[in-house]
């Protein structure tokens, strides 16, 4: 007989994740849950599609939890999963530009953890473990779990701006408006921050498998005026999550099985987050919550304040010095102000160049109908990879702060020789010489755009091979502007999730 490591619920022999919690459940042996990582799940390889954060990991006790009761929220399946790359990463700096920008206005924000804790005053058995030791293990992890998921969406917030420049912004700083393919993508992905509110659908496929994701989102004034709503649909499971002004509600499990509710209003998620997490760590995550969204824009640069900010009260909970290390990591002004100077010359003057956009974009197409743009590429990465180097090289005594921020990022990783390790990566790139005695290959990449007036964006869908396996990912978006904070689909969800309630 088997049972979920995360909660405690009884499964069968071929349950690949649990009904209750959602949790991935495969990997595990009969009767011998695997020890979980910080975020809830299985250990194992980090997901590529989320900023890693270094917040240090507290030691967890695995006790048997087979008696436990608590009653967490479906949790979504990871997206599928882009084929691996077997070329080396080298350590070149990558292109970004000043967190000025909001984010796109999807991010939106959720409550800490999809695992809610269990109500006040309930305290899961089992056999062998004592209701104190049962616990605190709950509340080391809770507490790790809301930490960790704040600051990595609060990351997310910081990166998606950090690396998608405002090529409409900086026209006149250059001069002219860039037409290249990836600038227009990038203006269209910046139309985004545009947007106050809008429904939105977005699919993944890999190998076989695939995943839905749909909703809408609608900002107000601040966090607790806007409201969210994710559903997901995946080959195994379905659910959905909302956030309505200020209270969260949520629901899911297997594809041929009901939906379980849970529901917390404003006060009971916050009284709740602070039974089970202690104070410091629940204001953290409720500043930063604050923090997130204000007169109808995410505020990237106020999110980021208020992280360094608080990060400091986890003192007692956390390693000083883990906490400090993350906070050296991220660049300083003057770091952010050169990397936007290179990106806007870069992408905006050198990929404008007729041998550039021949060599990388081998094929290219652009056709207006009815108001709209219609843009097909294709992407040579390894064309784009040693042209950018060799811009870079040329150009590197310009940027001499960014160039000493990416050489401390590749000692900080233990390098010992930072400075030659960057000198010989620029020189892998320039010259495709990895020393593996063959030539490394690059994924196929193909892009498709569509985007109205002003490149405001209306759907964008990603293609790609590599060594016979295949990725396809793409976002449209309806109803800009036009979606209403309490729009029927987030309210009858939410009126559902309360009638039919299992978190009391």
């Amino acid at each position: 007989m088997r049972y979920c490591v995360h909660c405690g619920r009884q499964l069968n022999d071929t349950a690949k994740f649990c009904p209750s919690c959602g949790n991935h459940v495969a990997a595990h042996a009969a009767g011998q849950p695997a020890m979980a990582g910080p975020s809830g799940v299985g250990s194992g390889a980090p997901s590529s599609a989320v900023p890693q954060v270094s917040i240090p990991k507290p030691a967890v006790v695995r006790p048997d939890v087979r008696g436990a009761s608590t009653m967490p929220l479906p949790v979504a399946p990871t997206a599928p999963v882009a084929p691996p790359v077997s070329a080396p990463s080298p350590a070149v700096p990558a292109p970004a530009v000043a967190p000025a920008q909001p984010v796109p206005a999807g991010v939106v924000p959720a409550p800490p953890s999809f695992a809610p804790p269990t109500a006040p005053g309930a305290v899961p058995g089992g056999p062998g473990v004592s209701g104190g030791a049962s616990a605190a293990v709950r509340r080391v992890s809770r507490k790790t779990i809301a930490v960790i998921s704040t600051v990595v969406a609060a990351v997310i917030a910081v990166a998606l701006a950090f690396i998608i420049p405002n090529f409409t912004a900086v026209k006149a700083a250059l001069g002219f408006r860039p037409n290249n393919p990836l600038v227009v993508t990038m203006d269209a992905l910046n139309s985004l921050t545009t947007l106050r509110s809008a429904k939105y659908e977005a699919k993944f496929s890999a190998n076989g498998s695939s995943a839905t994701f749909s909703g809408l989102y609608s900002l107000g004034s601040t966090t607790d005026d806007s409201s969210a709503m994710l559903t997901f649909d995946a080959d195994d499971s379905k659910g959905s999550i909302a956030w309505y002004k200020g209270a969260v509600a949520a629901g899911g499990g297997y594809q041929d099985e009901d939906y379980s509710y849970y529901y917390y209003d404003a006060d009971q998620l916050e009284s709740t987050l602070r039974d089970g997490m202690g104070g410091d760590a629940a204001n953290f995550v409720m500043d930063v919550k604050d923090a997130l969204i204000k007169n109808g824009r995410i505020d990237v640069e106020g999110t980021e304040q208020t992280v360094y900010d608080k990060l400091d009260s986890l003192s007692d909970e956390y390693n000083v010095d883990e906490i400090e290390r993350f906070k050296d990591t991220q660049p300083s002004a003057a770091v952010k102000s050169e990397a936007s100077k290179l990106m806007q010359h870069y992408f905006g003057v050198e990929l404008e160049k007729k041998e550039a956009i021949a060599t990388i974009f081998p094929m290219h197409t652009s056709q207006k109908s009815g108001g709209t743009t219609q843009l097909d590429y294709r992407i040579d990465l390894k064309a784009l990879a040693q042209h950018f180097v060799s811009y870079w090289t040329a150009h590197e005594t310009e940027y001499p702060q960014l160039r000493a921020w990416v050489i401390n990022q590749i000692k900080d990783s233990g390098v010992d020789d930072a400075e030659s390790e960057y000198r010989k990566a620029l020189d892998q790139v320039r010259k495709w010489d990895f020393g593996t005695g063959s030539e490394v290959k690059m994924p196929y990449v193909e892009v498709s755009l569509n985007y109205g007036g002003k490149r405001m964006l209306n759907s964008i869908s990603v293609h790609a091979e590599y060594d016979g396996d295949s990725v396809d990912g793409s976002l449209s978006l309806s109803g800009q502007n036009l979606v209403s904070a309490s729009d029927t689909q987030v309210t009858e969800f939410v009126d559902k999730a309360k009638a039919n309630n299992q978190a009391e």
